[in-house]
């Protein structure tokens, strides 16, 4: 019985069991297949003993702290180095662990193409930033030289202080101030009690009245070569003589006077300088200058000549030189007047010398002879004239004017004139006037740079001759090279009273060449052979961007209205031309083919000049001549080149 329970007991726990639902099979245990102490199931790569969670993350491109990161936040920037030098281009960068090839760790390279170009490199003189500092050369570089300091820019250096440069040294040691460029070794010395010429000495070399009573006494006693100042005041000048050099200085133009009292004033053998005086009622009484008539060297600077006057039988003027230079500086001559019966030479003579003129000025002239040679007459030397002015003068000649502002008389030597103006003045011609520039036998060259003629009234063949012409406005020059460049021939009226050949404004028997000018609102008159604007009887002919408006005239004969030649030469250019109401026949032409010369880039059109009716002739806005020049000239600010007096480089330089 026993038996048989444990029997069923068997069997029905084996029933039992039997119906019940099995468990999941266990899977394998963890392992640590790399042995770094984590297994696979945390460890991110079981295989590498070095990539476990919290190991130190490097930059190799494994994930080896198992964060599931990437570790390019570790990769730095690496940069090109093209030139090898160890200094990369900072605009040419990767991100990496390691430097890729050619790529180096600093990018402080300024110039990766130079590997003698990089932080490392020695400064030197070349204008290169060899050591990449952002500063070129400079007094850090190691061939850098000592140069004086010149504080105050006047081109003379301080005695002690210096600096290193790489630019052209400035050795000169010798400004006694360098904190005013007025005062240097080349500055003038004037009359201010300040050694302003650096010479260890203030002033000059004595004082009047100090050391001579008058100017009278200083010019008569003053030893030879002696440089003597002029207190404020009005002196008492007339008829002096002497034989040896000497200078005279006020201490100031306005308020040191000269009164000469109706005589001359200084006649001299020896070599005269003037400065910082005005000078009145100076009388020339014949053929001595009113002023000064010097046998050696005469300067004049910073003076005024205030109602001189010439009457007499023959030349006369205000300076005088015969055989020597004469250099004028900002001087002013005002309300001269000369009756003349003879051959007036104007304000200023010279025979034989070099004459140069800067910033003078005559204004209010009246001037009556029977023969005038120019406001200012040159014989034999070079000229050299800049910013001179001719204003509201009267000129009254029984027969001929030969050169109104200037007259030349054989000369080898060049000319130039620059910034030159002759306006508001009234002629009376008897007989020929020879134009405001009268360059006779000449074989230099003449250059007139920015040249002003305007407002004058000029009337020939008032006196008693059968016939009468004119030479022109500007003038005529009698051999050499003639060259006008930025000219304004403007509202001059022009009248004939008796029969003649005009020529409109230049008679040229040597080249000629004409850039950029205004011939505008001039009325010729009425003539009876008109021989045009311009004639040339030799050399080459250049007529560029110029433009022609509104002139008027009436001629019987009438072959050229612009331009006549003797033939057409092989320099001959005419380009570049606007015509406008000015002429009615053949504008350019020539008198040895009878037939008419060609031009290109001719217009005829209005120019629109922005208030001519006031005198100003620049361009307005609207004009079509504005950029319509020769392609070849520029303008200041680089731009094609504008028509007229105002185009060209020098266009903008007007100062008359």
């Amino acid at each position: 019985m026993k038996s048989s329970r444990l029997l069923l007991s068997v069997a029905l726990g084996s029933t039992l069991l039997a119906g019940c639902p099995s468990g999941p099979e266990p899977g394998p245990d963890p392992v640590d297949a790399d042995g770094d102490g984590f297994t696979d199931d945390v460890d991110c790569d079981d295989a590498n003993a070095d990539a476990y969670p919290g190991a130190p993350e490097v930059c190799d491109g494994v994930d080896t702290n198992c964060d599931g990161e990437d570790d390019t936040v570790l990769q730095i920037t690496y940069y090109l180095d093209s030139d090898g030098d160890g200094y990369g281009d900072a605009e040419q960068t990767t991100r990496a662990c390691a430097p890729p090839d050619g790529y180096v760790v600093a990018g402080t390279d300024c110039d990766d193409a130079d590997a003698g170009v990089s932080p490392e490199a020695i400064e030197v003189c070349n204008e290169i930033d060899d050591d990449c500092d952002g500063t070129n050369d400079g007094p850090l570089a190691a061939d850098a030289v000592p140069s004086a300091v010149d504080a105050d820019g006047d081109g003379y250096g301080h005695p002690v202080d210096a600096v290193l440069t790489c630019a052209v040294p400035l050795l000169d040691t010798s400004d006694c101030d360098d904190t005013n460029a007025a005062i240097n070794p080349g500055a003038t010395e004037v009359c201010d009690f300040v050694d302003n010429d650096c010479d260890t000495l203030a002033d000059l070399d004595g004082w009047v009245p100090t050391d001579y009573a008058t100017v009278g006494d200083a010019l008569a006693n003053a030893p030879a070569g002696a440089a003597l100042c002029v207190e404020d005041g009005t002196w008492t000048v007339s008829e002096q003589t002497r034989s040896s050099a000497l200078t005279l200085q006020g201490v100031s133009r306005t308020g040191t006077l000269f009164d000469a009292g109706s005589s001359w004033m200084l006649s001299s053998t020896g070599a005269v300088t003037l400065r910082s005086v005005t000078v009145q009622n100076a009388d020339c009484n014949g053929t001595q200058a009113s002023v000064i008539d010097a046998g050696a060297a005469l300067v004049v600077e910073d003076v005024t000549v205030d109602g001189a006057s010439c009457d007499g039988p023959a030349m006369g003027g205000v300076f005088e030189v015969d055989g020597v230079p004469i250099t004028l500086i900002d001087v002013r001559v005002d309300g001269f007047t000369a009756l003349v019966d003879g051959n007036h030479h104007g304000v200023v003579y010279s025979a034989g010398g070099d004459m140069t003129l800067q910033g003078v000025t005559i204004d209010d002239a009246d001037v009556t002879a029977t023969q005038l040679y120019g406001t200012i007459y040159a014989n034999g030397g070079s000229v050299t004239m800049n910013q001179v002015h001719l204003r509201d003068s009267s000129f009254t000649n029984t027969t001929n004017l030969w050169g109104l502002l200037f007259t030349q008389e054989v000369s080898a030597a060049p000319h130039a004139f620059t910034d030159i103006s002759v306006t508001g003045c009234t002629l009376d011609v008897g007989r020929t006037f020879y134009g405001a520039l009268s360059l006779d036998d000449l074989t230099g060259d003449t250059t007139v740079d920015r040249f002003l003629f305007a407002d004058n009234t000029i009337a020939i063949g008032t006196g008693p001759e059968t016939s009468a012409g004119s030479k022109g406005m500007l003038g005529y020059s009698d051999g050499g090279e003639t060259s006008f460049t930025n000219l304004q021939v403007t509202d001059n009226v022009f009248t004939n009273a008796v029969t003649g050949s005009v020529h409109g404004l230049f008679d040229a028997s040597g080249g000629l060449t004409v850039l950029n000018a205004d011939i505008a609102n001039n009325d010729f008159g009425v003539v009876t052979t008109w021989s045009g604007m311009f004639e040339n009887g030799g050399g080459d002919v250049e007529l560029v961007n110029a433009t022609f408006a509104e002139n008027t005239w009436t001629a019987n004969n009438s072959v050229g209205d612009i331009l006549v030649i003797a033939d057409p030469l092989e320099g001959m250019r005419i380009a570049y031309m606007n015509l406008y109401e000015s002429g009615t026949g053949e504008s350019f032409y020539s008198s040895e083919e009878d037939g008419a010369l060609a031009a290109t880039g001719v217009t005829n059109a209005d120019p629109l000049y922005t208030g001519a009716a006031t005198g100003d002739y620049t361009l307005s806005s609207g004009s079509s001549l504005i950029d319509a020049g020769d392609p070849d000239i520029t303008d200041a600010d680089g731009s094609r080149s504008d028509l007229g007096a105002f185009g060209g480089p020098n266009g903008a330089l007007w100062t008359p």
